[in-house]
């Protein structure tokens, strides 16, 4: 005889283990899959409503305890974070565009120049010339002098900058 003819013949109505396998696989997976949610009910606690301990007229039944709810279902959810928001970084008061613009003494050419400042170079306004062609600035290393409107960028209202005396020449 065969190696074939000589297997066992299988039960009538028995089934193979195997697909009983995969359905309790998919089961365990199904339920550990649900699990991770991240719901986790809080329970709580209400105690019972205790029966009064009044008299009651004569025939009158005792009363009868009322059950109370003893849990409810809080879900649990994280508090809020809160994210704090940047302020925006201030801008310089004026950033020289010409290639490069001279601080002087004064706010007129003939005034003596204190400091050149190359092109990007940012400046604190502080004000303006009475005729308004110059702006009273300090440079970032301190000093402080006059330089022409239109070497530089100007990042605040022109006419809201205070007008400032010029120095004697």
């Amino acid at each position: 005889m065969s190696s074939r003819s000589q297997a066992r013949p299988r039960a009538r109505g028995v089934r193979s283990a195997m697909p009983l396998g995969w359905i309790v696989l998919s089961g365990v997976l199904a339920v550990a899959m649900c699990g991770c949610s991240g719901y986790v009910p809080r329970m709580t606690r209400t105690p019972l409503a205790s029966p009064s301990a009044t008299a009651s007229p004569r025939g009158a039944s005792a009363p009868i305890p009322t059950r109370i709810p003893s849990a409810t279902r809080t879900p649990s959810r994280p508090a809020p974070t809160v994210t704090p928001t940047r302020s925006p970084t201030p801008l310089p008061g004026a950033v020289v565009t010409a290639d490069s613009a001279y601080v002087r003494e004064g706010p007129g050419s003939h005034y003596a120049i204190i400091l050149i400042c190359p092109q990007s170079t940012t400046l604190d306004v502080l004000g303006r010339s009475t005729g308004g062609l110059w702006l009273n600035v300090r440079a970032p290393e301190g000093s402080l002098g006059w330089v022409q409107r239109g070497d530089v960028h100007l990042n605040r209202v022109f006419k809201e900058l205070p007008t400032v005396e010029a120095p004697p020449f």
